[in-house]
Protein backbone atom coordinates (compact mmCIF):
# COMPACT_ATOMS: atom_id res chain seq x y z
CA UNK A 1 0.00 0.00 0.00
CA UNK A 2 1.70 3.22 -0.94
CA UNK A 3 1.53 6.11 1.16
CA UNK A 4 0.10 4.38 4.01
CA UNK A 5 2.38 5.23 6.73
CA UNK A 6 3.15 3.02 10.63
CA UNK A 7 1.84 4.32 13.49
CA UNK A 8 5.52 3.69 14.71
CA UNK A 9 8.87 2.45 13.90
CA UNK A 10 9.09 -0.72 11.58
CA UNK A 11 10.22 -4.28 13.41
CA UNK A 12 12.29 -6.37 11.18
CA UNK A 13 12.44 -9.88 12.01
CA UNK A 14 14.58 -13.26 11.04
CA UNK A 15 12.28 -15.66 9.53
CA UNK A 16 14.94 -18.05 8.39
CA UNK A 17 13.50 -21.12 8.41
CA UNK A 18 15.67 -22.41 11.50
CA UNK A 19 14.85 -19.25 13.51
CA UNK A 20 11.43 -18.62 13.07
CA UNK A 21 7.71 -20.37 12.54
CA UNK A 22 5.79 -18.50 10.15
CA UNK A 23 2.91 -20.88 11.24
CA UNK A 24 3.08 -20.45 14.78
CA UNK A 25 4.59 -17.25 15.43
CA UNK A 26 2.52 -14.72 12.63
CA UNK A 27 -0.54 -17.10 11.16
CA UNK A 28 -1.59 -18.54 14.85
CA UNK A 29 -1.90 -14.88 16.42
CA UNK A 30 -3.44 -12.83 13.62
CA UNK A 31 -5.88 -15.91 12.64
CA UNK A 32 -6.71 -16.91 16.32
CA UNK A 33 -10.75 -17.70 16.22
CA UNK A 34 -10.41 -16.80 12.34
CA UNK A 35 -11.33 -18.88 9.40
CA UNK A 36 -9.63 -18.22 5.74
CA UNK A 37 -6.69 -19.19 6.53
CA UNK A 38 -5.46 -20.74 3.28
CA UNK A 39 -4.74 -17.55 1.62
CA UNK A 40 -1.75 -16.52 4.52
CA UNK A 41 -0.94 -19.97 4.69
CA UNK A 42 0.16 -19.69 0.88
CA UNK A 43 2.12 -15.92 0.98
CA UNK A 44 4.23 -17.33 3.78
CA UNK A 45 5.05 -20.58 1.74
CA UNK A 46 5.73 -18.50 -1.17
CA UNK A 47 8.01 -16.11 0.59
CA UNK A 48 9.78 -19.38 2.00
CA UNK A 49 10.23 -21.37 -1.02
CA UNK A 50 11.56 -17.93 -2.63
CA UNK A 51 14.05 -17.34 0.33
CA UNK A 52 12.90 -15.01 2.23
CA UNK A 53 15.27 -13.99 5.41
CA UNK A 54 13.76 -10.64 6.63
CA UNK A 55 10.23 -9.98 8.23
CA UNK A 56 9.37 -6.18 8.48
CA UNK A 57 5.91 -5.73 10.47
CA UNK A 58 4.16 -2.80 10.90
CA UNK A 59 0.72 -1.20 12.48
CA UNK A 60 -0.39 0.90 9.98
CA UNK A 61 -2.59 4.43 10.47
CA UNK A 62 -5.41 3.86 9.00
CA UNK A 63 -5.81 5.57 5.50
CA UNK A 64 -9.83 6.01 3.81
CA UNK A 65 -9.39 2.74 2.61
CA UNK A 66 -9.34 1.11 5.72
CA UNK A 67 -11.13 3.06 7.34
CA UNK A 68 -14.65 2.36 4.49
CA UNK A 69 -13.58 -1.63 5.26
CA UNK A 70 -14.17 -1.15 8.99
CA UNK A 71 -17.06 1.20 8.48
CA UNK A 72 -18.75 -1.39 6.44
CA UNK A 73 -18.32 -4.36 8.45
CA UNK A 74 -19.87 -2.55 11.37
CA UNK A 75 -23.11 -1.86 9.46
CA UNK A 76 -23.08 -5.28 8.11
CA UNK A 77 -22.74 -6.70 11.65
CA UNK A 78 -24.95 -3.84 13.59
CA UNK A 79 -22.09 -3.73 16.17
CA UNK A 80 -19.00 -1.99 17.01
CA UNK A 81 -15.95 -3.97 15.75
CA UNK A 82 -13.20 -3.99 18.92
CA UNK A 83 -9.26 -4.43 18.37
CA UNK A 84 -9.39 -2.91 15.18
CA UNK A 85 -5.83 -3.42 13.49
CA UNK A 86 -4.38 -2.84 9.53
CA UNK A 87 -0.95 -4.62 9.87
CA UNK A 88 1.33 -4.35 7.32
CA UNK A 89 4.15 -7.59 6.28
CA UNK A 90 7.30 -6.63 4.15
CA UNK A 91 9.40 -9.58 3.02
CA UNK A 92 13.35 -8.98 1.77
CA UNK A 93 15.40 -11.64 1.29
CA UNK A 94 18.61 -10.04 2.22
CA UNK A 95 19.73 -10.81 5.56
CA UNK A 96 17.77 -8.85 8.90
CA UNK A 97 19.65 -5.74 10.41
CA UNK A 98 17.80 -2.78 12.51
CA UNK A 99 18.47 -0.57 9.21
CA UNK A 100 15.74 -1.85 7.27
CA UNK A 101 15.78 1.80 5.32
CA UNK A 102 19.29 0.52 3.49
CA UNK A 103 17.09 -3.33 2.66
CA UNK A 104 18.23 -3.48 -1.13
CA UNK A 105 15.31 -2.38 -3.46
CA UNK A 106 16.46 -6.22 -5.23
CA UNK A 107 15.67 -7.92 -2.15
CA UNK A 108 12.08 -7.04 -1.72
CA UNK A 109 9.86 -9.90 -2.27
CA UNK A 110 6.44 -8.62 -1.84
CA UNK A 111 3.74 -7.16 1.23
CA UNK A 112 0.56 -7.82 2.58
CA UNK A 113 -1.91 -5.44 4.36
CA UNK A 114 -3.90 -7.56 6.61
CA UNK A 115 -6.68 -6.06 8.60
CA UNK A 116 -8.06 -7.87 12.60
CA UNK A 117 -10.98 -7.73 14.35
CA UNK A 118 -13.09 -8.87 17.12
CA UNK A 119 -16.87 -9.02 16.41
CA UNK A 120 -19.29 -8.16 19.14
CA UNK A 121 -21.42 -10.60 21.13
CA UNK A 122 -20.34 -13.27 18.84
CA UNK A 123 -22.40 -16.78 19.31
CA UNK A 124 -19.77 -18.16 16.57
CA UNK A 125 -16.68 -17.73 18.45
CA UNK A 126 -15.22 -16.74 15.16
CA UNK A 127 -13.62 -12.97 14.60
CA UNK A 128 -12.72 -11.92 11.35
CA UNK A 129 -8.66 -11.43 9.56
CA UNK A 130 -8.09 -11.22 5.78
CA UNK A 131 -5.61 -10.04 3.56
CA UNK A 132 -6.93 -6.51 1.76
CA UNK A 133 -4.28 -6.18 -0.12
CA UNK A 134 -1.28 -7.80 -1.41
CA UNK A 135 1.41 -7.85 -4.26
CA UNK A 136 4.56 -10.69 -4.42
CA UNK A 137 6.66 -11.72 -6.72
CA UNK A 138 5.96 -14.11 -9.31
CA UNK A 139 8.05 -17.59 -7.65
CA UNK A 140 11.25 -17.85 -8.48
CA UNK A 141 14.85 -17.04 -6.39
CA UNK A 142 17.27 -14.58 -6.30
CA UNK A 143 21.01 -14.84 -7.62
CA UNK A 144 22.24 -12.18 -5.88
CA UNK A 145 21.06 -9.44 -7.40
CA UNK A 146 19.04 -11.08 -10.16
CA UNK A 147 15.67 -12.36 -9.54
CA UNK A 148 15.22 -15.89 -11.83
CA UNK A 149 11.18 -17.07 -12.29
CA UNK A 150 10.44 -20.33 -12.32
CA UNK A 151 10.78 -22.34 -15.56
CA UNK A 152 7.90 -22.34 -18.37
CA UNK A 153 6.37 -19.86 -16.29
CA UNK A 154 4.58 -17.08 -17.44
CA UNK A 155 2.73 -14.07 -16.22
CA UNK A 156 0.39 -12.16 -19.00
CA UNK A 157 -0.93 -10.07 -16.77
CA UNK A 158 1.19 -7.79 -13.76
CA UNK A 159 1.67 -4.64 -12.86
CA UNK A 160 4.06 -2.48 -11.39
CA UNK A 161 3.25 -1.52 -7.70
CA UNK A 162 4.32 1.09 -5.22
CA UNK A 163 4.72 0.56 -0.86
CA UNK A 164 5.75 2.30 1.64
CA UNK A 165 7.87 1.01 4.85
CA UNK A 166 7.59 3.56 7.86
CA UNK A 167 6.43 6.66 9.82
CA UNK A 168 5.41 9.85 8.10
CA UNK A 169 8.55 11.12 9.80
CA UNK A 170 10.93 8.52 8.09
CA UNK A 171 10.16 6.00 5.62
CA UNK A 172 11.31 4.27 2.61
CA UNK A 173 9.16 3.63 -0.98
CA UNK A 174 9.11 -0.05 -2.53
CA UNK A 175 8.21 -0.74 -6.18
CA UNK A 176 7.34 -4.61 -7.20
CA UNK A 177 6.40 -5.90 -10.28
CA UNK A 178 3.77 -8.80 -9.59
CA UNK A 179 -0.09 -9.31 -9.46
CA UNK A 180 -2.57 -7.65 -7.26
CA UNK A 181 -4.25 -10.11 -4.40
CA UNK A 182 -7.04 -10.14 -2.35
CA UNK A 183 -9.26 -11.77 -0.19
CA UNK A 184 -13.20 -11.35 0.07
CA UNK A 185 -14.62 -11.21 4.13
CA UNK A 186 -17.77 -12.77 3.72
CA UNK A 187 -19.65 -10.15 5.42
CA UNK A 188 -19.31 -6.76 2.93
CA UNK A 189 -17.76 -8.36 -0.33
CA UNK A 190 -17.28 -12.03 -1.54
CA UNK A 191 -14.91 -13.77 -4.17
CA UNK A 192 -16.35 -12.14 -7.55
CA UNK A 193 -15.85 -8.34 -5.92
CA UNK A 194 -11.65 -10.79 -5.03
CA UNK A 195 -11.63 -11.51 -8.47
CA UNK A 196 -12.87 -8.09 -10.29
CA UNK A 197 -10.42 -6.10 -7.96
CA UNK A 198 -7.49 -8.64 -8.93
CA UNK A 199 -8.41 -7.60 -12.60
CA UNK A 200 -8.84 -4.30 -12.49
CA UNK A 201 -6.19 -3.42 -10.24
CA UNK A 202 -3.39 -5.85 -12.27
CA UNK A 203 -4.53 -4.47 -15.35
CA UNK A 204 -4.71 -0.81 -13.93
CA UNK A 205 -4.77 1.12 -17.28
CA UNK A 206 -7.90 -0.07 -18.74
CA UNK A 207 -9.75 2.48 -15.59
CA UNK A 208 -6.58 4.25 -14.73
CA UNK A 209 -7.17 4.45 -10.61
CA UNK A 210 -7.43 1.82 -8.30
CA UNK A 211 -10.26 -0.01 -7.45
CA UNK A 212 -11.62 -0.47 -3.76
CA UNK A 213 -14.10 -2.96 -2.58
CA UNK A 214 -16.43 0.02 -1.29
CA UNK A 215 -16.47 1.62 -4.77
CA UNK A 216 -17.40 -1.92 -6.42
CA UNK A 217 -20.67 -2.35 -4.10
CA UNK A 218 -21.42 1.74 -4.31
CA UNK A 219 -21.77 1.54 -8.31
CA UNK A 220 -24.03 -2.25 -7.80
CA UNK A 221 -26.11 -0.60 -4.90
CA UNK A 222 -26.98 2.17 -7.24
CA UNK A 223 -27.75 0.05 -9.81
CA UNK A 224 -29.38 -2.81 -7.93
CA UNK A 225 -30.78 -1.54 -5.01
CA UNK A 226 -33.08 -5.02 -4.67
CA UNK A 227 -30.13 -6.84 -4.48
CA UNK A 228 -28.28 -4.94 -1.81
CA UNK A 229 -28.85 -6.12 1.81
CA UNK A 230 -27.13 -4.39 4.35
CA UNK A 231 -24.16 -3.82 3.18
CA UNK A 232 -23.41 -7.00 0.71
CA UNK A 233 -24.92 -9.15 -2.13
CA UNK A 234 -25.54 -11.88 -0.09
CA UNK A 235 -25.59 -14.75 -3.07
CA UNK A 236 -22.37 -13.55 -4.52
CA UNK A 237 -22.30 -11.68 -8.05
CA UNK A 238 -24.21 -12.60 -11.11
CA UNK A 239 -23.31 -12.11 -14.70
CA UNK A 240 -25.49 -9.02 -14.83
CA UNK A 241 -24.18 -7.40 -12.01
CA UNK A 242 -20.47 -7.55 -13.31
CA UNK A 243 -21.59 -6.27 -16.39
CA UNK A 244 -22.95 -3.43 -14.50
CA UNK A 245 -19.06 -2.85 -13.58
CA UNK A 246 -18.16 -2.62 -16.80
CA UNK A 247 -20.29 -0.47 -17.82
CA UNK A 248 -19.69 1.92 -15.44
CA UNK A 249 -15.72 2.07 -16.34
CA UNK A 250 -16.69 2.15 -19.95
CA UNK A 251 -15.09 -1.44 -20.44
CA UNK A 252 -16.30 -4.25 -23.24
CA UNK A 253 -17.31 -7.62 -21.39
CA UNK A 254 -16.80 -10.48 -23.55
CA UNK A 255 -18.54 -13.19 -21.33
CA UNK A 256 -18.69 -17.06 -22.14
CA UNK A 257 -21.59 -19.24 -20.75
CA UNK A 258 -19.82 -22.69 -20.84
CA UNK A 259 -23.04 -24.69 -19.55
CA UNK A 260 -24.55 -23.63 -22.76
CA UNK A 261 -21.61 -23.73 -24.83
CA UNK A 262 -21.42 -27.48 -25.50
CA UNK A 263 -18.84 -27.49 -27.93
CA UNK A 264 -16.71 -25.04 -26.39
CA UNK A 265 -13.04 -26.34 -24.39
CA UNK A 266 -13.14 -23.47 -21.91
CA UNK A 267 -9.27 -23.42 -22.03
CA UNK A 268 -8.94 -22.68 -25.68
CA UNK A 269 -11.36 -19.68 -25.15
CA UNK A 270 -9.73 -18.44 -22.30
CA UNK A 271 -5.93 -19.05 -23.09
CA UNK A 272 -5.63 -16.08 -25.89
CA UNK A 273 -7.00 -13.34 -23.72
CA UNK A 274 -4.55 -14.41 -21.06
CA UNK A 275 -1.74 -14.50 -23.82
CA UNK A 276 -3.09 -10.80 -24.91
CA UNK A 277 -2.69 -9.52 -20.87
CA UNK A 278 -6.25 -9.85 -20.11
CA UNK A 279 -7.03 -11.02 -17.04
CA UNK A 280 -9.88 -13.49 -17.08
CA UNK A 281 -12.68 -13.93 -14.58
CA UNK A 282 -13.85 -18.18 -14.06
CA UNK A 283 -16.84 -19.23 -12.72
CA UNK A 284 -17.64 -22.78 -11.87
CA UNK A 285 -19.10 -24.96 -9.23
CA UNK A 286 -16.49 -26.66 -6.89
CA UNK A 287 -19.91 -28.34 -5.26
CA UNK A 288 -23.37 -29.34 -5.96
CA UNK A 289 -24.82 -26.36 -3.93
CA UNK A 290 -21.72 -23.74 -4.12
CA UNK A 291 -19.99 -21.78 -6.45
CA UNK A 292 -16.63 -20.07 -6.81
CA UNK A 293 -15.10 -17.26 -8.84
CA UNK A 294 -10.99 -16.47 -9.23
CA UNK A 295 -8.65 -14.98 -11.58
CA UNK A 296 -6.95 -16.26 -14.51
CA UNK A 297 -3.77 -14.20 -14.87
CA UNK A 298 -1.05 -16.65 -16.54
CA UNK A 299 0.06 -20.08 -17.76
CA UNK A 300 2.43 -23.01 -17.20
CA UNK A 301 3.90 -24.58 -20.49
CA UNK A 302 4.88 -28.60 -20.81
CA UNK A 303 6.67 -28.83 -24.45
CA UNK A 304 6.73 -32.55 -23.47
CA UNK A 305 2.69 -32.98 -23.05
CA UNK A 306 1.78 -35.89 -24.48
CA UNK A 307 -1.84 -35.40 -24.98
CA UNK A 308 -1.42 -31.93 -26.54
CA UNK A 309 -0.51 -34.01 -30.14
CA UNK A 310 -1.66 -37.44 -29.53
CA UNK A 311 -5.60 -36.26 -28.70
CA UNK A 312 -5.99 -35.60 -32.17
CA UNK A 313 -3.88 -38.45 -33.81
CA UNK A 314 -5.86 -40.47 -31.72
CA UNK A 315 -9.53 -39.42 -32.07
CA UNK A 316 -9.54 -36.82 -34.75
CA UNK A 317 -13.22 -36.48 -35.17
CA UNK A 318 -13.73 -35.66 -31.51
CA UNK A 319 -10.81 -32.82 -31.51
CA UNK A 320 -11.45 -30.45 -34.58
CA UNK A 321 -8.98 -30.22 -37.36
CA UNK A 322 -5.87 -28.58 -35.55
CA UNK A 323 -3.78 -27.91 -32.29
CA UNK A 324 -4.92 -24.44 -30.17
CA UNK A 325 -1.62 -23.64 -28.28
CA UNK A 326 -3.80 -24.16 -25.22
CA UNK A 327 -2.96 -27.55 -25.09
CA UNK A 328 0.00 -27.14 -24.18
CA UNK A 329 -0.78 -25.32 -21.08
CA UNK A 330 -0.35 -27.72 -18.34
CA UNK A 331 -1.91 -25.12 -15.58
CA UNK A 332 -3.58 -21.62 -15.44
CA UNK A 333 -2.08 -19.56 -12.76
CA UNK A 334 -5.03 -17.82 -10.73
CA UNK A 335 -5.31 -15.95 -7.80
CA UNK A 336 -7.99 -17.68 -5.31
CA UNK A 337 -8.47 -15.54 -2.82
CA UNK A 338 -9.47 -18.99 -0.80
CA UNK A 339 -6.06 -20.35 -1.37
CA UNK A 340 -3.80 -17.66 -2.42
CA UNK A 341 -1.50 -15.91 -5.25
CA UNK A 342 -0.23 -17.96 -7.92
CA UNK A 343 -1.49 -21.42 -7.85
CA UNK A 344 -1.62 -23.19 -10.36
CA UNK A 345 -4.88 -24.78 -11.78
CA UNK A 346 -4.55 -27.61 -14.30
CA UNK A 347 -7.23 -26.83 -16.66
CA UNK A 348 -8.51 -31.37 -16.80
CA UNK A 349 -9.69 -30.30 -13.36
CA UNK A 350 -13.04 -27.94 -15.17
CA UNK A 351 -13.53 -30.76 -17.87
CA UNK A 352 -16.10 -32.89 -16.97
CA UNK A 353 -17.28 -35.97 -19.38
CA UNK A 354 -20.66 -35.51 -18.04
CA UNK A 355 -22.74 -33.08 -19.80
CA UNK A 356 -23.85 -30.00 -18.08
CA UNK A 357 -27.66 -31.22 -17.73
CA UNK A 358 -26.09 -34.05 -15.90
CA UNK A 359 -23.64 -32.47 -13.25
CA UNK A 360 -22.82 -29.04 -13.11
CA UNK A 361 -19.69 -29.95 -10.74
CA UNK A 362 -16.16 -29.48 -11.39
CA UNK A 363 -16.77 -27.81 -14.62
CA UNK A 364 -16.39 -24.08 -15.58
CA UNK A 365 -19.73 -22.63 -16.06
CA UNK A 366 -19.03 -18.68 -17.08
CA UNK A 367 -15.87 -16.67 -18.15
CA UNK A 368 -15.87 -13.07 -18.45
CA UNK A 369 -12.82 -10.54 -19.44
CA UNK A 370 -13.08 -7.01 -19.38
CA UNK A 371 -11.70 -5.34 -22.70
CA UNK A 372 -10.24 -1.62 -23.80
CA UNK A 373 -13.56 0.12 -25.34
CA UNK A 374 -12.00 0.01 -29.10
CA UNK A 375 -12.08 -4.15 -28.23
CA UNK A 376 -15.05 -6.73 -28.35
CA UNK A 377 -13.90 -9.31 -30.75
CA UNK A 378 -13.28 -13.05 -28.88
CA UNK A 379 -10.02 -14.20 -29.82
CA UNK A 380 -11.64 -17.52 -29.78
CA UNK A 381 -13.98 -17.12 -32.58
CA UNK A 382 -11.07 -15.08 -34.55
CA UNK A 383 -8.46 -18.18 -34.04
CA UNK A 384 -11.70 -20.76 -35.51
CA UNK A 385 -12.39 -18.50 -38.45
CA UNK A 386 -8.59 -17.89 -38.86
CA UNK A 387 -7.54 -21.32 -39.09
CA UNK A 388 -10.97 -22.04 -41.44
CA UNK A 389 -9.37 -19.69 -44.12
CA UNK A 390 -5.59 -21.11 -44.18
CA UNK A 391 -7.46 -24.68 -44.51
CA UNK A 392 -9.45 -23.02 -47.66
CA UNK A 393 -6.49 -21.92 -49.40
CA UNK A 394 -4.69 -25.20 -48.69
CA UNK A 395 -7.70 -26.55 -50.76
CA UNK A 396 -7.16 -23.94 -53.77
CA UNK A 397 -3.78 -23.82 -53.83
CA UNK A 398 -1.02 -25.90 -55.06
CA UNK A 399 2.61 -24.14 -53.78
CA UNK A 400 5.83 -24.32 -56.10
CA UNK A 401 7.66 -26.87 -55.62
CA UNK A 402 10.73 -25.03 -54.16
CA UNK A 403 7.94 -22.96 -51.23
CA UNK A 404 9.11 -26.56 -49.06
CA UNK A 405 7.97 -24.68 -45.89
CA UNK A 406 4.57 -23.80 -47.48
CA UNK A 407 4.27 -27.46 -48.80
CA UNK A 408 5.39 -28.76 -45.58
CA UNK A 409 2.11 -26.92 -44.17
CA UNK A 410 -0.03 -27.98 -46.37
CA UNK A 411 1.27 -31.75 -45.94
CA UNK A 412 0.48 -31.39 -42.60
CA UNK A 413 -3.02 -29.75 -42.92
CA UNK A 414 -3.61 -32.83 -45.25
CA UNK A 415 -3.17 -35.51 -42.45
CA UNK A 416 -6.43 -35.81 -40.68
CA UNK A 417 -4.63 -36.90 -37.43
CA UNK A 418 -1.58 -34.15 -38.02
CA UNK A 419 -2.93 -30.90 -37.54
CA UNK A 420 -1.28 -27.54 -37.18
CA UNK A 421 -0.31 -25.50 -34.31
CA UNK A 422 -2.77 -22.20 -33.86
CA UNK A 423 -1.78 -19.32 -31.11
CA UNK A 424 -4.09 -16.37 -30.76
CA UNK A 425 -3.41 -13.30 -29.39
CA UNK A 426 -4.81 -9.70 -28.96
CA UNK A 427 -2.07 -7.20 -29.62
CA UNK A 428 -1.40 -3.50 -30.41
CA UNK A 429 -0.94 -2.89 -34.35
CA UNK A 430 2.19 -0.72 -34.02
CA UNK A 431 3.83 -3.48 -31.52
CA UNK A 432 2.79 -6.05 -34.59
CA UNK A 433 4.66 -4.10 -37.22
CA UNK A 434 7.43 -3.82 -35.16
CA UNK A 435 7.77 -7.25 -34.98
CA UNK A 436 7.01 -8.06 -38.43
CA UNK A 437 9.86 -4.97 -40.06
CA UNK A 438 12.84 -7.12 -37.86
CA UNK A 439 12.18 -9.93 -40.30
CA UNK A 440 11.90 -7.97 -43.33
CA UNK A 441 14.78 -6.51 -45.84
CA UNK A 442 14.65 -2.83 -45.47
CA UNK A 443 12.67 -2.59 -49.54
CA UNK A 444 10.14 -4.73 -48.15
CA UNK A 445 6.95 -2.99 -47.71
CA UNK A 446 4.71 -3.10 -45.10
CA UNK A 447 0.89 -4.10 -46.67
CA UNK A 448 -1.20 -0.76 -46.78
CA UNK A 449 -3.87 -3.44 -44.71
CA UNK A 450 -1.88 -3.19 -41.83
CA UNK A 451 -1.10 0.30 -41.62
CA UNK A 452 -4.66 1.52 -41.94
CA UNK A 453 -6.24 -0.84 -39.53
CA UNK A 454 -7.53 -0.62 -36.26
CA UNK A 455 -4.93 0.29 -33.22
CA UNK A 456 -5.90 -3.21 -31.59
CA UNK A 457 -5.53 -6.37 -33.93
CA UNK A 458 -6.03 -10.09 -33.09
CA UNK A 459 -3.07 -12.02 -34.77
CA UNK A 460 -3.23 -15.82 -34.92
CA UNK A 461 -0.14 -17.45 -35.64
CA UNK A 462 -0.24 -20.58 -37.40
CA UNK A 463 2.54 -23.09 -36.98
CA UNK A 464 3.33 -27.00 -36.79
CA UNK A 465 4.11 -29.28 -33.46
CA UNK A 466 7.64 -29.31 -33.68
CA UNK A 467 8.03 -25.57 -34.62
CA UNK A 468 5.77 -24.32 -31.94
CA UNK A 469 7.20 -26.44 -28.99
CA UNK A 470 10.74 -26.29 -29.82
CA UNK A 471 11.79 -23.55 -31.66
CA UNK A 472 8.95 -21.23 -30.62
CA UNK A 473 8.63 -20.27 -34.24
CA UNK A 474 5.85 -19.98 -36.49
CA UNK A 475 5.06 -20.21 -40.39
CA UNK A 476 2.59 -17.32 -40.52
CA UNK A 477 -0.27 -14.88 -39.11
CA UNK A 478 -3.91 -14.28 -39.71
CA UNK A 479 -5.07 -10.74 -38.94
CA UNK A 480 -8.25 -9.87 -37.44
CA UNK A 481 -9.82 -6.64 -36.40
CA UNK A 482 -9.89 -6.60 -32.62
CA UNK A 483 -13.67 -4.34 -32.99
CA UNK A 484 -16.06 -6.60 -34.89
CA UNK A 485 -18.50 -5.17 -37.46
CA UNK A 486 -21.74 -5.60 -37.50
CA UNK A 487 -24.21 -6.15 -40.76
CA UNK A 488 -27.88 -7.23 -40.43
CA UNK A 489 -27.94 -7.35 -36.23
CA UNK A 490 -24.93 -9.86 -36.24
CA UNK A 491 -21.27 -9.15 -35.62
CA UNK A 492 -18.31 -10.37 -37.62
CA UNK A 493 -15.10 -10.16 -37.06
CA UNK A 494 -13.30 -8.88 -39.96
CA UNK A 495 -9.90 -10.23 -41.95
CA UNK A 496 -7.14 -7.95 -42.60
CA UNK A 497 -4.25 -9.30 -44.42
CA UNK A 498 -2.20 -12.56 -43.37
CA UNK A 499 0.85 -13.93 -44.22
CA UNK A 500 2.11 -17.73 -44.88
CA UNK A 501 5.84 -19.18 -46.13
CA UNK A 502 6.18 -17.01 -49.79
CA UNK A 503 2.60 -15.82 -50.31
CA UNK A 504 -0.13 -13.04 -48.79
CA UNK A 505 -3.24 -14.87 -47.80
CA UNK A 506 -6.14 -13.60 -49.81
CA UNK A 507 -9.19 -12.68 -48.16
CA UNK A 508 -11.28 -14.90 -50.28
CA UNK A 509 -9.46 -17.89 -51.50
CA UNK A 510 -11.24 -19.68 -54.65
CA UNK A 511 -9.96 -21.63 -57.13
CA UNK A 512 -7.45 -20.37 -59.84
CA UNK A 513 -6.14 -17.86 -57.28
CA UNK A 514 -2.77 -16.86 -57.44
CA UNK A 515 -2.09 -15.24 -54.01
CA UNK A 516 0.36 -12.17 -53.66
CA UNK A 517 4.11 -12.79 -53.00
CA UNK A 518 5.93 -12.14 -50.04
CA UNK A 519 9.26 -11.77 -48.49
CA UNK A 520 9.04 -14.61 -45.90
CA UNK A 521 9.57 -17.98 -46.83
CA UNK A 522 10.81 -19.83 -43.44
CA UNK A 523 9.67 -19.57 -40.14
CA UNK A 524 10.29 -16.68 -37.71
CA UNK A 525 9.79 -16.40 -33.50
CA UNK A 526 6.33 -16.02 -31.80
CA UNK A 527 4.90 -12.83 -31.50
CA UNK A 528 5.95 -12.10 -27.58
CA UNK A 529 3.99 -9.42 -25.61
CA UNK A 530 6.92 -6.85 -24.18
CA UNK A 531 5.33 -6.41 -21.02
CA UNK A 532 5.47 -10.05 -20.18
CA UNK A 533 6.88 -11.68 -16.93
CA UNK A 534 8.76 -14.47 -18.51
CA UNK A 535 10.67 -17.50 -16.88
CA UNK A 536 14.18 -17.41 -16.28
CA UNK A 537 14.72 -20.05 -18.83
CA UNK A 538 12.02 -21.73 -21.23
CA UNK A 539 11.84 -25.56 -21.98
Amino acid sequence: MHNVFAKSSPVPKKCESSEYSFYFDLISPLWENCEAKGAIHRLCSLMRKMGVKTLVEEELEPNTEILNEFEDLEKQIKGDLSERKAIRFSFFSCPCTDKWWEYPAESFLGYAVILKAKLPDNDSGKDISYILESVTRPPGWAEGEIFKQVTNYYIHCHNTFLTTIGTTKQCKEHSIEGVFFCQQNTLTHVCAHAALRTMLNTRQELIGHKVTNRELNDILKAKFPKDYTDGVFYTGLYPYHMEAIATYFKLNILPADFLNMGTVDYAEWIYPLIESGFPVLLAFCPTHSLGHVVAILGHTINSDKWDSEAHLAYRPEAFGTYHASSAWVDHFIINDDNFGMYTCMPPTYLRNKLLPQYDQTQRATFALALLPANTDAAPYVAEKSSVSLVENLAMCYTPTTDNKWLNRLWGQLRQRNKGVVARTVICKKDAYIESLKSHLAAEDQIPKELSICSENIIVTEISLPDLYTCNKHKLGDVVSDAKTVISNGNRYIQFIWGWLPGIQVPAEPKEGITPSDWPIKTHIPLFRHSNTLKPHSEW
